[in-house]
């Protein structure tokens, strides 16, 4: 009697969402990604690794997700418009009323360069990103108007919370700030509640730029260092220790 033929086996599901940024730069939606010439739909979480070098990027647009970071070099980015900067999109970039939960595992660090006048980590108005996992994140933009985590000189910023980890965050020169809204933009809530955070900047370390407020700073635990102070249109603090130098 012939056997059955054997069902091929398919992969997982759950491994569409382990990626290699080496292998092209990703963008997310509320429905799958794209990576290269490659077009998946899924809605679980992503587990983001690096082999290489080269200069990716990963865009968040729409959806809530969970995404780790696991040893990542991310300096890519884009230039919409290509006679203007205006709507440059950094390395790591959350837009579109997205909810983005990113857990850092290993060492994972994001530079926006000095060409790009967009944050290294940004989080545009009306979207949410909460960073945590035991890990380290260094954000630095290069542009002067920029800031390591928050927001660009052309938009505003959301909502970002920091629950643990290690955050260290650069703002790109005496315009910007480490965490807060880009130069010229108010807004942005920043939450801090756990983790070690070191914020630097040109003008405020941390809420404040050149002509830039937060609307909120709150710090409820952790230890957050950002020794040119804080600025913001309201600075709440319940617990935790802030080293702010002199200001």
């Amino acid at each position: 009697q012939t056997p059955a033929p054997v069902a091929e086996e398919n992969a997982s599901p759950t491994d569409l969402g382990k990626l290699d940024i080496a292998d092209g730069s990703i963008t997310i939606t509320a429905s799958g990604y794209t990576q290269g010439e490659t077009t998946e739909t899924y809605t679980g979480d992503y587990v983001i690794s690096q082999t290489g070098t080269q200069a990716n990027y990963i865009h968040i647009n729409g959806g809530t997700h969970n995404i780790t970071l696991d040893n990542v070099n991310l300096n890519g980015w884009i230039q919409i418009n290509t006679s203007k900067h205006t709507n440059d999109k950094g390395p790591f970039f959350v837009e579109g009323n997205a909810n983005v939960t990113l857990t850092l595992a290993g060492t994972n660090t994001v530079e926006s360069p000095s060409a790009c006048v967009c944050a290294a980590v940004e989080a545009v108005n009306g979207s949410a990103l909460t960073i945590k996992g035991n890990g380290t994140l260094n954000a630095t933009a290069k542009h002067g108007e920029c800031t390591g985590i928050g927001g660009s000189r052309w938009r505003v910023v959301g909502t970002v919370t920091i629950e643990s980890g290690t955050i260290n965050a650069t703002g790109g020169g005496s315009y910007a700030t480490g965490i807060g809204p880009g130069r010229l933009q108010n807004g942005g809530t920043f939450i801090i509640n756990g983790g070690t955070v070191t914020s630097t900047g040109g003008s405020y370390a941390m809420g404040s730029g050149r002509d830039a407020k937060a609307t909120k700073v709150e710090i409820n635990g952790g230890l957050v260092t950002a020794k040119n102070g804080i600025g913001a249109t309201t600075i709440k603090m319940t617990g935790g220790t802030a080293n702010l130098g002199t200001k």
